[in-house]
């Protein structure tokens, strides 16, 4: 399915809920400088569509804030290509990192902390964050797994870089690296207005949309929506 066939789209503004009653952890951050910018990912033929800050928006079920905590752990698991006597077996190692969870642009979470799904190890296959890290991340839900992968790899995670606060990016694409050094307060504004941008398109043009709004974990469903576009009706 193609990505403008399966969209997110938030009706009105983007919303902004501050987690009440909960201390964010305090830790150092690491101040990036353009010489870090290394996109381990940029190989790859990782991108089946148009990436941007758009595909972010919708092919999110959740975009938060978040803190990089420590404790990642990089392991190792099995899958399978092909089918019949062509099915063969292969090994992908892949890193879980921990985020706490800050304030929820879009979507729905109940938990305090989540799991960021990478694939590769720390030099390897996505760039992966530091601990301490403030970031926005645009991600998808893995509901078998309970992880959460991003939605774009590196073009999914927007740090918040000291001391100015401003936008950092791993991605070397310029859809995202335009970006950098943007205030980080100006950038949440820039996704606030990609939202009701394609929300006015798909209230025009309901018919070639289904919601991806994401699934159990963000209280919505993957199913057709289009028809009560408008009301949240699912």
């Amino acid at each position: 399915m193609s990505i403008q066939k399966c969209a997110a789209i938030v009706m009105g503004v983007l919303v902004l809920c501050t987690a009440c009653g909960k201390n964010a952890p305090d830790l150092e951050r690491h101040p990036y400088t353009e010489e870090e910018k290394i996109q381990l990912s940029s190989n790859g033929g990782y991108y089946v569509y148009n990436p941007g800050l758009e595909a972010n928006c919708i092919l999110s079920d959740l975009v938060i804030e978040g803190i990089i905590l420590d404790g990642a752990v990089t392991d190792e698991a099995h899958s399978f290509i092909g089918s019949g006597t062509s099915k063969k077996s292969f090994a992908y190692t892949y890193t879980d990192i921990p985020v706490w969870v800050d304030n929820v642009l879009y979507g729905g979470v109940s938990e305090d902390v989540i799991t960021l799904r990478l694939a590769g190890d720390e030099t390897s296959l996505v760039t992966k964050p530091r601990v301490g890290d403030q970031l926005i991340l645009f991600l998808a839900y893995n509901e078998d797994m309970d992880v959460y992968n991003a939605c774009c790899l590196e073009g999914s995670m927007f740090i918040k870089n000291p001391p100015d606060d401003t936008v950092f990016t791993f991605s070397n694409m310029p859809v995202f690296s335009k970006f950098d050094g943007e205030p980080f307060d100006s950038f949440k504004q820039e996704i606030a207005k990609t939202y009701e941008t394609l929300r006015m398109y798909v209230a025009e043009h309901p018919d070639e949309y289904l919601f991806r709004g994401g699934s159990s974990k963000t209280g919505w469903q993957n199913r057709d929506c289009s028809r009560n576009i408008l009301e949240f009706n699912c």
